[in-house]
């Protein structure tokens, strides 16, 4: 929260002495206008700066810049510290996340954990994992075999996205698997297309430009509301797409239900740069994990 800034001019000792809490505060710099340094070292300690009582205006001037300046970077250091030390904690989590992914073979039991996680490292509402499927198409007329080969290998191929696993901390939905087109009309499609990764701040203000957009039928059948929303490729060390991870509604106390319109205008934040980075690198993990999974059943 801001706070005001505020530069305290003293000519007694009294004066600090009786104002010390609300002088000895991150925001407040105090100037005291006396010859000696005042003699209870309390007091001493919190003023910023001396000056004489006759100081000329321009030199106050300069030493009131100076304090605010004073405070300016003590808050960025603040700011600074509270961000490496996010950050420290965010790769611890993101190691022992990825420790519990490559333990873990089960294919239903992985695509949980890995949304699970996400969802508590942004403190996302909701979420949802799309995978990719490879099956054979229905019309193989195309196919011009050679001799020689398998007719299998020469079989053709076409994707979609399988709708997988659905989390969501407010309504409680019975999920049902489908199937959905690998194209740009919805977003996990789009993102599984492109491998571009899909960040708004309000999926029903859509800017007119982009192609996709959101399907509100579980909106309208649940009473939900769906906001932000970032959509991720699962993407693999050879850049191969494995499946989409889609995480809704970002709250500021990850505890609160958005069981009205008022609780997600109040709680529902857009997703932060720093929080799509974290996703993005836990979804490249969670292709490989998925991709191993495959392959060990």
């Amino acid at each position: 929260n801001h706070q005001i800034e505020r530069i305290v001019l003293v000519s007694r000792e009294d004066l600090v002495e009786r104002h010390y809490s609300q002088l000895r505060v991150p925001n407040t710099r105090v100037l005291a206008l006396a010859h000696d340094k005042f003699r209870n070292a309390r007091n001493d300690g919190a003023v910023y700066a001396y000056l004489p009582p006759d100081v000329p205006q321009a030199l106050l001037e300069r030493m009131v810049d100076n304090a605010l300046d004073h405070i300016h970077l003590v808050h960025s250091r603040n700011e600074v510290n509270e961000r490496l030390a996010g950050a420290s904690q965010e790769i611890h989590e993101l190691n022992k996340i990825g420790v519990a992914l490559s333990a873990e073979h089960e294919p239903q039991a992985l695509m949980e954990m890995i949304l699970t996680k996400s969802r508590e490292l942004t403190g996302a509402d909701a979420g949802s994992i799309y995978v990719v499927e490879r099956v054979p198409l229905r019309d193989q007329r195309r196919i011009k075999f050679t001799p020689g080969r398998p007719a299998a290998e020469g079989l053709l191929f076409e994707e979609h996205l399988r709708f997988s696993l659905a989390q969501n901390d407010t309504v409680n939905v019975p999920f049902r698997e489908a199937t959905i087109e690998i194209d740009e009309r919805s977003m996990a499609g789009y993102v599984a297309l492109t491998g571009e990764i899909i960040n708004v701040e309000d999926a029903y203000h859509l800017p007119p430009e982009v192609p996709y957009t959101i399907n509100r039928r579980f909106d309208i059948d649940s009473g939900y509301r769906t906001r932000s929303i970032l959509c991720v490729p699962m993407r693999n060390p050879k850049g191969k797409i494995a499946g989409v991870l889609q995480l809704i509604n970002p709250k500021r106390d990850p505890s609160v239900k958005l069981v009205s319109l008022s609780a997600v205008t109040q709680q529902v934040v857009p997703f932060t740069a720093r929080q799509q980075e974290v996703v993005a690198s836990l979804a490249s993990q969670a292709a490989v994990a998925l991709e191993n999974s495959r392959l060990y059943e």
